[in-house]
């Protein structure tokens, strides 16, 4: 880049002076200095929104695209008035910013003016053709969608192959992106134009250019003028070019599933229109499916390849930091944040529409969440980074944002709360989800506020430069100490920043002053800029070519090195160096200590921890080994256990990994997190070693290696369309499912693999995978989420878990037309029969709808009849009820081998309409509909319709002894005695007339029974009762 003066200068020196020529040189002339202004505009286009795109530069040293940019330059040409001078040329760079008024073709979304239909073409002869049109022109503004649609036509017309399609066939769509980028080989530099010369002085130089790039076996056989010649033949004929290196990456951004065509197309009728003919509705296709595509500014094309910066296209970043699990959390303006792991994968998350209205102004990341301030000075608070809601905090009632903040985070603070303290005025307040406390300080305000690692402290710097040290609570003053004092510092101050939770960091641009709690210092300078973390037991400060762990030297340590120490671990030290020596003297130190020896061999043991030097390390582990040998009992666990934890440490701390962990950090963190860090890192070799070294179980290590693998691994191109991928996904799945067996890998999930082989387009090694799951419960959701119904319900099915079972189809019943519902049930045949009856079951008591449906799509005709007659006598109305019983007859009649049941059923028909009749006649004061026949005959002749009861009786071909059974109770009943006497005397009763006597005896009307009924009995026992009833009544 060049400056606006430089810039200047750089045309003034171009033009002002002007190169003399040859000719010129010889004839001892020389020009005139010349001025020549110039003014010109920047080319513009006759279109709109296709305006010059903005400078942009991006360049690695280590990539093979070595640069992609959009660069502007400026060229003045110098031509000499003699043809024999070769033209100078200077080339000026400058930086084109676009108008604050730019408007590109984005904000627009134009309309189609036309449709471009394309036809597919398949990799084998179909009976039918499809075809994908998209609007013209094809060009799409980034927050606009992309309409299209699908048609297929039959190939010869087939009423029944296009009714198959339409139901069955699977229409996927995707948008894919494609990125080419082509780096320009540059050929060798072409040699300048000579002109010819016939004087000696020429020829010399001539000669020595021809031995350059003349080879050599043409020289011997060239001579003179001939020589010439073959030069300028070889001068004039352009160099070959070489190949363009081209890098290409395509990406699938959407892809699009549909089962079916949903509709056929039809004409569109305009005004004044007839209605189209026959012919041309015939020749429409037969299926047509219209959908689109949402097109979103995460689609831009952005390049992630190794040494190309990752393009941000959220807007401004306000603040980023790392979370506990080491990824990189970045929060922007616009209140979206994302977390990146080191292989580069995000996800990304939003704080609410309240952050994204307002904007965020400034944010504090911890390691389980963060707290962001919005540009109304309101507080959000989010806990974890499951993308959870954020909440928001006690409004602090800001004016102006704060000179400073700071966050104490909840797992320190005594409240189990995040606390905030803003710096406003002279004062400091604290923020928490339920108050805003003032705390009445009158030093402020304050340029930096550091909580220490425990949350019991707080380094606070006045704007004095004052570093004052106090608890939390501001009831106790801890130290001060007067930064300006530091005459090294030139700089503002940087940071502050707690070494541990004992002393305190200041930083300038080149020096760092560690600050004790009594006033005292230690100064580090630096050659460069430094930034300082807090960790848990020191503090990290890197600089531009050193990183420094500073921290307190443990009290182990102190106890055993500092000169003229007499504790017992320090005489243990000194006993064992003489043991190695072989002086008498050990024996003697270790007497003076045997009381104290076995806490000496624990402080020796703790020390040998602290150490970072394997050498150290040694020496105090021997000792400690040496002194464990007088001891009569000791528990050697916490001595193989520091053992095993050094050589973990010393692992991870070589260079090549580079993490370097203290002990204490270590512990604090536990291995499990330490193996978690080696995987995120794809050093899953050495976090499977290490996993094995301290007897911890390898699924971790392996579920991450299997996901690496599956992102690294590509498809076999060995065959075409899908088989190729198959062939590849069963090479991947090979070797995931190998190694677990190899290794142990008993206990890992197959399905949390397989979802992400889902989830980055691998859907047919996911379902592979699937298969390993021994888990059904895992099996089946994550196939529901491809899609793969018919597995999905097989493995439900499969495992005897009904509710598994009932999850499956409900979710499928939600999810898919009622026909694709019914027929995927229907087509599975006997595996999925278990399926159909749980599915049975549930309708019938919870949808009967659905059964009904399932019945007819089934062709049940039994079971939809048996269910109508169900409904029937659940129905109160009478013509709903009469509808349901006509169902059911029509249902029977559909099975020839139903007609038994179809023909009662058409008498029930026949029976309701007759009660209707009757309960007409009667004005609605009897109820008969729903009674049976004898029930009907009974009421007729109760309600003095004894014609009618005959006519039920002749029309359902009663026979003769029920009627008479019906209508005797009936008149017993209705206590029609002499009705009851013509009835039995109106001809030869089927049923005798011992029943009319039984019946009036044992309804207690035996004097009526004593009548000419006993003439007419022919038994005589009845006889001799009927005669003794007679006596007891005189």
């Amino acid at each position: 880049m060049m400056s606006v003066d430089s810039l200047r200068s750089a045309f003034r020196d171009a033009f002002n002076r002007r190169r003399p020529s040859l000719s010129s040189l010889n004839l001892h002339a020389t020009a005139l200095d010349k001025d020549y202004q110039f003014v010109f505009e920047l080319p513009r286009s006759c279109r709109s929104g296709e305006e010059m795109p903005p400078s942009f530069n991006s360049q690695d040293a280590g990539s093979s695209a070595s640069a992609v940019d959009v660069t502007y330059t400026v060229k003045a040409v110098w031509e000499a008035s003699n043809a024999i001078d070769a033209p100078s040329v200077l080339e000026v760079p400058i930086l084109f910013h676009p108008d604050h008024d730019f408007q590109s073709m984005d904000v627009s979304s134009p309309k189609p003016q036309s449709w471009l239909e394309m036809p597919l073409k398949g990799d084998r002869p179909m009976p039918f053709r499809c075809a994908v049109t998209l609007p013209m022109p094809v060009t799409f503004s980034r927050p606009s969608s992309i309409s299209y649609f699908v048609v297929f036509t039959t190939i010869p017309r087939s009423r029944a192959l296009a009714r198959e399609i339409a139901a069955d066939a699977t229409i996927s769509v995707s948008l894919l992106r494609q990125v080419n980028v082509t780096e320009q080989t540059l050929s060798p530099p072409t040699p300048p134009h000579t002109p010819s010369s016939s004087s000696d002085e020429s020829d010399v130089p001539r000669r020595k250019f021809l031995k350059a790039y003349v080879p050599r076996g043409q020289l011997k056989t060239m001579r003179g003028p001939k020589m010439l010649e073959h030069f300028y033949e070889v001068h004039d004929k352009p160099l070959p070019q070489l190949p363009n290196q081209t890098f290409t990456r395509t990406t699938t951004l959407s892809n699009n599933i549909c089962i079916g065509f949903p509709k056929r197309p039809r004409h569109q009728l305009s005004n004044g229109q007839g209605h189209p003919t026959l012919e041309s509705h015939a020749a429409l296709p037969d299926g047509l499916y219209k959908s689109k595509v949402l097109l979103q500014k995460e689609m831009l094309p952005s390049i992630d390849w190794a040494g190309i910066s990752v393009k941000w296209d959220q807007g401004r970043i306000v603040r980023f930091g790392w979370t506990g699990d080491e990824r990189l959390v970045v929060v922007n303006e616009e209140g979206v944040y994302r977390l990146y792991d080191l292989q580069g994968d995000y996800e990304q998350h939003s704080l609410g529409n309240e952050a994204a209205e307002l904007g965020l102004i400034d944010a504090r990341i911890q390691e389980n969440g963060l707290v962001a301030m919005t540009g109304a000075l309101t507080l959000l608070e989010v806990k974890g980074w499951e993308g959870v809601r954020p909440l928001t905090l006690a409004s602090p009632g800001l004016s102006e944002p704060p000179h400073v903040w700071s966050v104490i985070p909840p797992d320190v603070n005594i409240s189990r709360h995040v606390e905030v303290l803003l710096s406003v005025d002279s004062t400091i307040l604290s923020v928490d989800t339920l108050e805003v406390v003032d705390q009445r300080i009158s030093r402020g305000p304050f340029t930096h506020i550091s909580p220490s690692p425990n949350g019991k402290a707080l380094a606070l710097v006045t704007f004095s430069g004052v570093l004052w040290a106090v608890s939390t609570d501001f009831q106790r003053s801890m130290a001060e100490f007067d930064t300006t004092t530091v005459h090294e510092a030139e700089s503002p101050i940087r940071q502050v920043e707690w070494c541990g939770n004992d002393a305190i960091l200041v930083t300038w641009d080149n020096l760092v002053v560690l600050v004790g709690p009594y006033g005292d210092t230690l100064k580090f300078p630096h050659s460069g800029p430094t930034f300082a973390v807090t960790e848990h037991d020191g503090v990290r400060i890197m600089g531009p070519d050193v990183c420094d762990m500073v921290q307190k030297v443990p009290t182990s340590s102190m106890s055993i090195f500092r000169p003229g120490s007499t504790t017992p671990s320090a005489i243990l030290y000194a006993a064992w160096e003489s043991f190695t020596q072989r002086l008498p003297k050990a024996d003697e130190s270790i007497r003076s200590i045997r009381p104290d020896l076995a806490a000496a061999v624990d402080e020796c043991i703790d020390a040998a921890g602290q150490e970072w030097e394997p050498h150290w390390q040694r020496r105090l582990l021997n000792a400690a080994k040496f002194g464990r040998g007088f001891l009569d009992l000791y528990n050697p666990t916490d001595f193989v256990n520091m053992g095993q934890t050094l050589k973990v440490l010393n692992a991870v701390r070589f260079y090549e990994i580079g993490i370097p962990l203290t002990y204490s950090q270590y512990i604090y963190a536990s291995p499990t997190q330490l193996i978690k860090r080696l995987t995120s890192r794809n050093l899953h070799l050495l976090a499977l070693r290490i996993s094995s070294f301290l007897s911890l179980k390898p699924d971790p290590v392996l579920k991450h290696w299997a996901t690496a693998k599956i992102l690294r691994s590509r498809p076999t191109t060995t065959g075409t369309g899908k088989d190729a991928e198959l062939s590849g996904d069963d090479e991947v799945c090979r070797m995931i499912v190998q190694k677990f067996e190899q290794l142990g890998g008993a206990d890992v999930s197959y399905a949390d693999i397989a979802k992400r082989a889902w989830e980055v387009g691998r859907s047919g090694l996911a379902t592979k995978l699937l298969d390993y799951e021994s888990k059904a419960s895992d099996q089946v959701p994550l196939l529901l989420t491809m899609k793969e119904d018919r597995i999905a319900l097989e493995k439900a099915v499969d495992s005897g878990d009904t509710d598994l079972v009932y999850h499956v189809l409900l979710h499928l019943h939600k999810r898919l037309t009622l026909g694709d519902f019914f027929r995927l049930i229907e087509s599975g045949g006997p595996k999925l029969a278990a399926a159909s009856r749980l599915l049975e079951v549930y309708a019938r008591e919870q949808n009967r709808e659905m059964l009904r449906d399932f019945y007819y799509s089934d062709d049940r005709r039994v079971e939809s009849a048996v269910l109508s007659l169900d409904e029937a006598s659940r129905i109160k109305d009478p013509l709903s009820r009469l509808a349901a019983v006509k169902a059911a007859h029509k249902f029977f009649s559909d099975d020839k081998d139903r007609a038994f049941e179809a023909k009662m059923m058409d008498e029930s028909t026949r029976l309701l309409t007759f009660q209707q009749q009757l309960e007409k006649e009667s004005d609605g004061k009897v109820d008969f509909f729903g009674a049976s026949v004898n029930e009907t005959i009974r009421l007729c002749i109760l309600n003095g319709m004894s014609k009618r009861a005959d006519k039920v009786k002749s029309d359902f071909k009663v026979p003769d002894k029920r009627f008479w059974y019906t209508k005797l109770h009936a008149l017993t009943t209705l206590g029609d005695f002499e009705a009851l006497e013509a009835f039995s005397k109106s001809k030869r009763s089927p049923i005798g007339y011992e029943a009319f006597v039984r019946h009036l005896v044992d309804t207690g009307h035996a004097r009526e029974a004593l009548t000419d009924l006993r003439k007419k009995c022919p038994n005589s026992m009845i006889a001799r009762e009927l005669d003794q009833i007679a006596s007891t009544m005189k």
